[in-house]
């Protein structure tokens, strides 16, 4: 018996086993994916432009690829477009059509073959628009080819051309009454269609509704003279978007966009507002969804301050209690400025549609507001001592 061959190896001696033998011209096998790539049998994508330069053997190929007649070469680019589909290249495919249609040939059946192959490869990657035309350049030749009639069906169903789609099952299965494919997308579609109609026809009732809501509402503000001022956004986060409706109508001024704005009740014929209630002193406020007119301040404060807020408190809290505070509005001059504003009090017993049909009461971006303050103290009486300098200058400023 012959001796066992030793396998080890020591520090700085070569690995055991045979020597490796590199043949010349063979592949690298640490490079092995990248090197086969480059052999046109084994490619996996359509070359480029650029790669014949560096690539004899794909070179010669190409220059085989335009060898024949016309004819000849439309149907090797289309036969090797078929292979790319049957791999899922659908984007080679694309290529190997349009390189096929690009040839000068005359057989119009061959050309309406490539045509709607093409346009299964479009369907494929959702290029729909891509995908009708090229049926319709089937159909220029051969009206009766179901498959461009289908294909065509299948791309404007998903582009919710629906009444095209059901139009082009209709004449396929003029032709192919037992077409199961087209009587399937046919079904998909009308039922698609009804949806599409439904939703339509509930956006439609709800635009009528809506205004016919604003109409009423309208005439009911008309009636009472109320005043509005809408002011534009000083906030870097908003825009002029605000000014319209979902639907991209103007906003009327009593409209927003919040979703918050006045209703009128059709039982009772009142108005209910959004309004705000503003507490300076703790830089906080309360916020009542609908406030019917007829209901008076005083009324609405007592439910408001019912709970104490959280921020009220203080050896004697509650501060803000129903009995101990007084509401005020604050009025801007036409074309004023926020120093031109004054602070007008309010009869907190009188109803909300009264103190909004004073004189200088504007209803700012649709939600009216009023300030509280308690009956005294010493943060009251600074607030409304800056108030009434701002009068005291505007009175002068008259005067000049």
């Amino acid at each position: 018996m012959g001796e066992a061959v030793e396998n080890k190896s020591s520090k700085g001696q070569q690995p055991a086993g045979p020597e490796k033998f590199n043949v010349e011209g063979a592949f690298n096998p640490d490079n092995l994916d990248k090197e086969l790539n480059s052999v046109p049998l084994f490619m996996r994508n359509l070359p480029k432009p650029d790669d014949l330069d560096d690539n004899v053997a794909l070179a010669a190929l190409q220059s085989l690829a335009y060898e024949g007649t016309p004819e000849e070469i439309a149907l090797n680019f289309k036969e090797q477009g078929n292979e790319a589909f049957k791999d899922k290249n659908f984007r080679d495919a694309i290529k190997y059509y349009t390189q096929a249609l690009e040839q000068n040939f005359e057989d119009d059946i061959l050309r309406a073959v490539i045509f709607v192959n093409r346009a299964a490869s479009n369907l494929e990657l959702k290029n729909y628009r891509s995908a009708i035309n090229d049926c319709a350049e089937t159909l220029n030749i051969d009206q009766k080819n179901i498959k461009a009639l289908f294909r065509s069906a299948k791309a404007c169903y998903f582009l919710e051309k629906l009444e095209e789609a059901i139009d082009c099952c209709d004449i396929g299965l003029k032709i192919d009454p037992e077409n199961t494919a087209l009587t399937t997308l046919r079904t998909r579609c009308i039922a698609r269609k009804e949806e599409l109609d439904t939703m339509e026809r509930k956006r439609q009732e709800r635009r009528e509704k809506r205004q016919k809501e604003r109409k009423l509402l309208a005439e009911a503000i008309k009636i009472r003279g109320l005043k509005f001022e809408v002011r534009k956004p000083t906030s870097a986060n908003e825009s002029d978007d605000e000014l319209g409706d979902e639907e991209g109508e103007k906003l009327d001024p009593w409209e927003n966009k919040s979703g918050k704005q006045v209703i009128l009740d059709e039982n009772s014929g009142h108005l209910a507002w959004p309004v705000f209630f503003l507490y300076p002193e703790h830089k906080e406020s309360d916020f009542v969804e609908a406030f019917d007119e007829a209901t008076t301040l005083g009324e609405q404060i007592s439910v408001v301050l019912q709970t104490p807020a959280p921020w009220d408190i203080g050896p004697s809290s509650p501060y803000y209690t129903p009995n101990n505070v007084d509401l005020y509005f604050i009025h801007r001059p036409e074309n004023g400025l926020e120093d031109d504003e004054i602070l007008v009090k309010v009869n907190i017993q009188c109803p909300l549609g009264t103190a909004l049909s004073h004189p200088k009461y504007q209803i700012v971006n649709g939600i009216p507001s009023f300030i509280v303050l308690q009956k005294s103290g010493e943060f009251r009486e600074k607030f409304l001592d800056e108030y009434r300098k701002r009068r005291q200058r505007q009175e002068r400023s008259k005067g000049k």
